[in-house]
């Protein structure tokens, strides 16, 4: 079903010429056919594949005609899986670096943190464990920081609700001995 939603999305994105939701729709195909991968039959595994390669390649066209980095970095990050899931380590290794590296000029730290976890696979794969190791620090220091900085965003959140709250409370009183004193006025 959600296939079918991105299809008619990348419909109506390709319709009004809008290039960053074509991106992004391709972007959402690949990934949905790339987690199709745990089908049970080998040639519905290749297929899931071939679709996801397809549409990762897609956005990366498309991101590189708009020189968008985000699409670019997701389309690569995307096909560098495809490389992971199919034993080419080589290949996967080239597109997870690539991502790091855009993912680092660009600030994103969910991006970098999800390909140095990716590289520490490969690495571990190819049988470099220093690499596969120093990779995974890596993945866990961008991954602290992401939850420190959602720990912190949720701390924010709560503090605002409670001083809204307390201001609220406050209001109210501040109200109800007005409106107290508005009637005493009155007689």
């Amino acid at each position: 079903e959600a296939i079918d939603y991105s299809r008619k999305s990348l419909e109506i994105q390709k319709k009004l010429d809008y290039k960053i939701g074509i991106g992004i729709a391709y972007i959402n195909l690949g990934e949905y056919y790339l987690n199709l991968y745990k089908t049970d039959t080998l040639s519905e595994y290749t297929s899931a594949l071939d679709s996801s390669r397809f549409y990762y390649q897609n956005a990366l066209v498309i991101g590189l005609e708009i020189e968008d980095e985000q699409r670019i970095s997701n389309a690569k990050s995307g096909i560098g899986k495809i490389y992971l899931f199919t034993e080419k380590y080589d290949s996967a290794k080239f597109y997870f670096n690539q991502v790091v590296d855009i993912s680092k000029k660009n600030g994103v730290i969910e991006s970098t943190m999800e390909a140095y976890f990716y590289l520490s696979a490969v690495d571990s794969a190819l049988g470099n464990y220093n690499n596969a190791l120093q990779n995974f620090k890596l993945y866990k220091l961008y991954s602290d920081s992401v939850f420190t900085d959602e720990n912190i965003n949720a701390i924010s959140e709560m503090e605002i609700k409670y001083q809204t709250e307390k201001n609220n409370r406050k209001l109210k009183i501040w109200r109800k001995n007005n409106n107290f004193r508005l009637l005493k006025t009155d007689f």
